[in-house]
């Protein structure tokens, strides 16, 4: 987990060049080797991007060959379609 201050977008889709690079911050999937702890994760990353007053996160879960980002369908909208 990234502010775009920090690290420019992996990706250039969506354009989130209208925002301050500090409050938009970029995340991967996250992976975990006890199980039960990747949930656990995902709900820190979301407090930290809270203390940061984040005003978009882009996350990039897997999609193929397992789709991941079910675990993320609460709370977030999927913008475009998925990134190869």
């Amino acid at each position: 987990m990234h502010d775009l201050g920090m690290f420019g977008q992996s990706f250039p889709r969506p354009d989130l060049t209208d925002l301050p690079a500090q409050k938009g911050f970029e995340c991967g999937e996250l992976w975990a080797a006890a199980a039960g702890a990747a949930p656990i994760l995902r709900q820190a990353g979301l407090i930290l991007a809270d203390c940061f007053n984040a005003a978009a996160l882009l996350l990039y879960a897997i999609f193929k060959p397992w789709n991941l980002s079910i675990a993320y369908s609460k709370g977030f909208e999927r913008i475009g379609d998925p990134v190869p």
